[in-house]
């Protein structure tokens, strides 16, 4: 989404494509229940909101996009993207809802495979997938213990692509969890780290 909004200036709203410009403020009206061909509105199936079904609903959507380049502060231990009036969301979201400027976008930082000096492994091997249900809502862990490392990481749902292979955001913005068999080459190099230097991320 954050690519289409930001660099292509092309925002997908449930179908309707919309194209503005860097700079401009994009207002239009879309038909988002029902359709519009010909300057005439045709209705679409029942809608049923609170209890209350209309039959026959044409719904209508006024939309308005801003694009804008800003400057922000990124807290990477904390996961935290402060925002305008001081609003702070959770940064490997890639998006919030602002109460002023309503949906915002960003874009995360990924590894990339011909930047090695921004990337390594730091941990290699077997580890086990923990799950705890508290009856609202699943959360998954990867814990490691092995010889004098241990840590933990929750996974975040949201995924990326790190030199080919589907990766697994973590609590931590910059470290990545990819599942791969034994017999996997993966590009990025090893980084030994000492027990110390994994005290940030472990729980």
């Amino acid at each position: 989404m954050c690519d289409n909004v930001s660099a292509r200036g092309v925002f997908n709203y449930n179908g309707h494509i919309l194209n503005f410009t860097k700079g401009e403020v994009l207002s239009t009206t879309i038909v988002t229940h029902g359709s519009k061909h010909d300057g005439k509105c045709s209705a679409g199936p029942p809608l049923t909101r609170d209890g209350i079904t209309w039959y026959r609903p044409v719904r209508t959507t006024k939309i308005t996009i801003e694009g804008s380049k800003e400057e922000t502060t990124v807290d990477f231990e904390e996961n935290q993207i402060l925002l305008p009036q001081n609003v702070n969301c959770r940064y490997t979201l890639g998006e919030c809802f602002h109460y002023s400027l309503g949906n915002v976008f960003w874009r995360t930082s990924v590894p990339e495979c011909n930047d090695k000096a921004e990337r390594a492994i730091i941990f290699k091997g077997h580890a086990t997938s923990v799950e705890r249900d508290d009856g609202v809502m699943k959360t998954t862990y990867i814990h490691v213990s092995q010889d004098d490392i241990e840590f933990q990481l929750q996974l975040i749902s949201k995924t990326t692509n790190i030199c080919g292979f589907k990766s697994y955001y973590t609590e931590h913005p910059k470290l990545f969890v990819t599942f791969v068999d034994d017999e996997t080459y993966f590009p990025p190099s090893k980084k030994n780290l000492k027990r110390n230097q994994l005290t940030s991320c472990s729980t």
